[in-house]
């Protein structure tokens, strides 16, 4: 018996192909998406089909449909390189990095000359934090593609990831002089020229090129950026207008203006941002990030239950993108306690007469560090170092290893070189409460300030906030935000019971109710003389780089103490749970 021969594949004719191409160029998704479905079921052994109906979704902002119709490109054609690029490309945004670095490792293997795969993979590579990769692979993609705006980008951008601010502020620059109005990496670029040559000469760059190209709405995004964090929020506002001027999708910028002052009902933005927030078309975390401006604009004109929406559903985008397991994260915490060190040798165990004693602040994002450290660092013997991870990523490394030398010689180096001879030196860096252990027993003469906020309004500061998914994956579901709040409060208590004598707790209410005897008791406990400066913190000059940093400016007051009550009924799921967790709340 002779069994049939399948009949071959028919091919995909080109003029179909192209015809299809020509629909996307032209912004014609829907007919791209709508003309691809029906020649894929003509033609379901063609993987063009499929990767246009992956290049509709991610033009749509559907990022999984996307990742499903790539990975089918990919396997129906291996061999098209332009198929495993996409793929990679679509796998970064969903923030899958590894899996993207696998996917375009496997295109480069054979298509070494690639360059979106190459481009793609540098972005990969400077995600999961291994900037020397990625600076090898973007030296590659030079010498592929020659010393074009886009390779400068990308080589500028790896170059100052791995810390060489001098080589990636040149690179930037090179690829700035390409096409200023389009370059998007004025942020990396500012930050590279400050670490050489201090906040002012960032600003003062950022006003030369607005100056020259007044078009260039990312760079008047940064240096909206960058006058906020000074204090001039005036003229911040004025950048953020013009960048939105420029550019009224630049969702940053809204974010940026909202946290200035109060939006008014009759501001002329809040038509473009309202736009900007229903536009499905766009990747999901920007869609987020202007959902969360519509959200603080909403709240602000007195429509709380309209910008309680907006919040959750700028959450669910987010929630989407990342696949965090919230009972192995607090599995992961109560842990913790049970970590072991091998003991610190005498000459580590004792602080070096001239280094400064360190105060770390813990505490949840969003619950109050920027205004406790901004009261501390009006104090002449402290030095503020901000959300600095120097010292973590050594004391993470101490965490997981044992080994407390090595992070003893790093921190006491590290605060002596950044404490401009005062002192004491104050670390806010939030993550640190992980590793309290590690930190207490490599620096014996380290103190520890733990902030805390009613339960539930520490818990809707964080579904409010714009905070990055990756890094904070427990923020965007009520539930979620409970159990971790609690067992953050839970780790805390073990720390305190552990080092008594180096802990002080601040309640975040107490101090904005009564800073009068808040502030002095608190320097008090930490060894520090009195000092009536720390009572007006808003006078301080220093830069601010969080979210708080126009609050910060305003002086110390309870106007933010109870925004979640406004939502007391809307947020029923996180605060049962916060009560049947136990975690700490005030009477009202």
């Amino acid at each position: 018996m002779t069994l049939p021969r399948p009949k071959p594949a028919i091919p995909l004719p080109i003029g179909h192909k192209q015809a299809l191409v020509r629909l996307l160029q032209a912004g014609r998704i829907a007919d791209a998406r709508q003309q691809a479905e029906t020649l894929a079921r003509l033609h379901p052994q063609d993987g063009f089909c499929a990767n246009v109906l992956g290049l509709a979704a991610q033009m749509e902002g559907d990022t999984q449909r996307a990742l499903d119709h790539f990975a089918r490109a990919v396997a129906l054609a291996p061999e098209v390189a332009d198929f495993g690029a996409n793929l990679g490309y679509a796998l970064n945004r969903s923030l899958r990095h590894q899996a993207a670095e696998a996917a375009l490792r496997r295109v480069l293997r054979h298509h070494p000359r690639h360059v979106n795969a190459r481009t793609n993979l540098v972005q990969a590579l400077v995600e999961l934090k291994r900037p020397e990769e990625a600076v090898r692979h973007a030296l590659a993609l030079i010498r592929h593609m020659g010393e074009t705006p886009e390779a400068l980008r990308v080589l500028g951008v790896a170059q100052a990831q791995a810390g060489d601010d001098r080589r990636g502020r040149h690179t930037l620059e090179r690829a700035l002089a390409g096409d200023p109005p389009r370059f998007e990496e004025y942020a990396l670029l500012a930050r590279c020229i400050e670490n050489e040559d201090g906040p002012e000469a960032a600003i003062r760059r950022l006003r030369d090129i607005v100056f020259n190209h007044p078009e260039a709405a990312f760079a008047q995004m940064e240096l909206g950026n960058r006058l906020a964090q000074s204090g001039d929020l005036e003229a911040a506002e004025t950048a953020y207008r013009a960048a939105l001027a420029a550019n009224p999708s630049l969702a940053h910028a809204f974010l940026g203006l909202g946290r200035l002052r109060p939006w008014c009902a009759n501001d002329p933005l809040l038509p473009a941002l309202k736009a900007l927030a229903r536009n499905t078309g766009q990747r999901p975390d920007h869609r987020a990030d202007a959902l969360f401006a519509l959200a603080k604009a909403l709240e602000d004109i007195g429509d709380h239950d309209a910008g309680f929406e907006a919040t959750m559903q700028a959450n669910g985008l987010l929630r989407g993108l990342v696949n965090y397991d919230c009972d192995a994260n607090i599995k992961g915490m109560s842990e913790l306690p049970n970590v072991k060190f091998r003991p610190l040798a005498r000459q580590h165990a004792t602080a070096p007469q001239a280094a400064p004693r360190p105060i770390f602040i813990l505490a949840l994002p969003r619950s109050g560090t920027t205004l406790l450290e901004h009261i501390l660092a009006r104090h002449p013997d402290v030095t503020a170092l901000g959300e600095d991870d120097t010292v973590h990523l050594h004391a993470i490394r101490a965490m997981e290893t044992g080994n407390l030398a090595t992070l003893a010689r790093a921190a006491r180096s590290h605060h002596a070189r950044m404490a401009r001879g005062r002192p004491v030196v104050t670390d806010k860096f939030l993550e640190n409460g992980l590793c309290v252990p590690a930190l207490a027993e490599a620096l014996p003469d380290a103190r520890f300030v733990y902030i805390r906020k009613d339960a539930r309004a520490a818990g809707y500061s964080l579904l409010r906030s714009p905070l990055p998914p990756k890094g904070h994956p427990y923020t965007m579901d009520q539930v979620e935000v409970a159990r971790y709040v609690a067992a953050h409060h839970r780790l805390m208590q073990v720390w305190m019971g552990r080092y008594a004598d180096r802990f002080t707790e601040v309640v975040y209410e107490n101090l904005v109710e009564t800073p009068q005897t808040q502030i002095p008791a608190l320097l008090e406990r930490l060894e520090l003389p009195p000092c009536a400066d720390c009572l007006a913190p808003e006078q301080g000059k220093r830069p601010v780089k969080t979210l708080s940093l126009a609050q910060v400016r305003r002086g110390i007051s309870t106007r933010y103490r109870d925004r979640w009550q406004a939502h007391a009924e809307a947020l029923a799921p996180m605060c049962a749970r916060l009560a049947a967790e136990g975690a700490p709340v005030r009477p009202r």
